[in-house]
């Protein structure tokens, strides 16, 4: 008996320093365990290669579902999703940076990371369906496909268009995490520390109101899309030059930023406007005659800041919509 307790005593000494061993000397730091993860993200995209599926779609008969999904000129989801990865590449490159992570942020991004690789793998399996079908029934010789297979081809592009609108969302909230995560465990909760940041923050949210209110209608996603349009634009002319209107970009970005609305919400006047409609953010900085317009702007002006705010916070929006060419 003596010499079983003795051996197990030996085996849990050996094991509690070989564990020793490989937390001191093997295991990642927490604080770059983020980072790692995210490098086998970029590594299962690359894997499951649906940018690549998705231009295939591009060459393909036009029809409604493909308009949606790809070959609508700056209305997209595929736009909206390389929109969303640029906010993501950003971020990512800073984790490598963090320092003194919690675990519980950890696991939040973790469980982000998660929910959009299984996010590509549900729009991959769909991909490849809808290509095989219609490589299939467009083979070269044949004849031309029937009604009914039409239809089944339709529905393929409708699961492909379902399956990227749900990895569009779970990337942008991918993206929110990695922004929580660099603002407070790289640059001190500064959240506003380049023009980049800023630039890319309003696309984001701009980008999330769009899918949140994303329809099968293509025109009813215009009030949305036009506004994403407005806001990448400016991001694409300015983002990489130091210039005046550079400049007042970030200062009313900060001053919207930093004041929650009177409405006990809780959100920023920031949040407020970007979240606007298109009709609505171009009738608040509206300054023409047209009284439906004029309408239009007395209601959204009373409903953001009639209850608190004043006239400074005002012009700092119509300034914030003016540099972006509403």
């Amino acid at each position: 008996m003596k010499y079983v307790i003795r051996t197990l005593i030996a085996v849990a000494i050996v094991g509690l320093a070989a564990y020793l061993i490989y937390f001191f000397a093997f295991k990642p730091s927490p604080d770059i365990s983020t980072f790692n993860k995210l490098n086998d993200l970029n590594a299962h995209e690359q894997k499951v290669a649906v940018t690549q599926d998705l231009g295939k779609l591009k060459d393909y008969d036009a029809n409604s579902e493909l308009g949606l999904i790809v070959q609508t000129d700056g209305k997209n989801l595929a736009l909206r999703h390389e929109q969303l990865h640029q906010v993501y590449d950003y971020y990512y490159g800073y984790t490598s940076f963090a320092k003194d992570v919690k675990s519980s942020s950890q696991k939040a991004v973790n469980k982000a990371i998660s929910a959009y690789s299984s996010s590509l793998d549900t729009l991959s399996s769909a991909l490849t369906e809808a290509i095989k079908y219609h490589e299939n029934i467009y083979k070269e010789g044949e004849p031309s496909p029937s009604a009914a297979q039409l239809a089944q081809l339709n529905s393929y592009y409708e699961s492909v268009r379902n399956a990227l609108l749900n990895t569009n969302k779970t990337l942008a909230a991918l993206n929110d995490e990695l922004q929580n995560f660099v603002t407070t465990y790289v640059f001190g909760g500064e959240s506003a520390f380049d023009v980049k940041a800023c630039e890319l923050d309003v696309l984001q949210q701009s980008v999330k109101f769009a899918l949140e209110n994303f329809t099968a209608d293509a025109s009813a996603n215009d009030e949305y899309d036009l506004s994403v349009g407005k806001f990448y634009t400016k991001y694409l002319q300015i983002v990489d030059t130091v210039s005046a209107e550079q400049a007042e970009i970030v200062d009313c970005y900060t001053k919207l930023n930093v004041s929650t609305t009177a409405d006990g919400t809780g959100e920023t006047y920031l949040s407020k406007i970007i979240r606007l409609k298109y009709s609505e953010q171009y009738a608040l900085q509206y300054t023409g005659s047209d009284e439906e317009t004029l309408a239009l702007k007395n209601e959204v002006k009373g409903r953001i800041f009639g209850a608190g705010g004043g006239t400074e916070l005002y012009d700092t929006a119509v300034a914030l919509l003016n540099a972006y060419a509403f």
